[in-house]
């Protein structure tokens, strides 16, 4: 074991004469991640609820984006540039509240067994995506699915 913290100290003490030399000044990576779920995906969950109503009553599941749906703020930030064509300047801030989560992933785990379900469209390519924000209602499909839900919970 002091073989080994031994070897850690001088490594360490390498890569800061390494930093020194060359003028770097080390940073943590600061990403906000979170994951985010496509309207229409929360649309096609809420009729997979009440179609395995059995399934689902009186149990608590978490539901989201998971990680194959996840982007970070500038991430986002960089896909809301592309779609609407605005481009807005950007800051870091390594301070943060001390409420902030960094990172933000849905574990879906007890959704997914119990009704087989996981989100369909990525926010990067379902044909709305993050343009619900952009888009007139009437033009986004999105908008029109989620009404189109609503119509039929009421019908219930």
């Amino acid at each position: 074991m002091a073989r080994a913290i031994g070897e850690t100290e001088r490594r360490r003490h390498k890569q800061i004469e390494h930093n020194l030399a060359h003028g770097i000044m080390p940073r943590a990576i600061v990403k906000q991640v979170r994951d985010l779920m496509h309207i229409d995906d929360a649309c096609d969950l809420m009729l997979e609820q009440l179609a395995q109503w059995p399934m689902v009553v009186g149990r608590t599941m978490n539901a989201g984006g998971g990680l194959a749906n996840s982007l970070s703020l500038r991430e986002t930030t960089s896909l809301c540039a592309e779609i609407t064509g605005v481009q807005l300047p950007t800051t870091s801030d390594l301070a943060t509240h001390e409420s902030d989560v960094r990172v933000y992933i849905t574990d879906q785990r007890a959704l997914s067994t119990a009704l087989h379900w996981t989100p369909r469209r990525a926010p990067r390519h379902c044909p709305c995506g993050v343009r619900v924000l952009h888009l007139p209602a009437n033009q986004c499909p999105a908008r029109r699915t989620g009404r189109k839900l609503w119509l039929r919970l009421l019908k219930l």
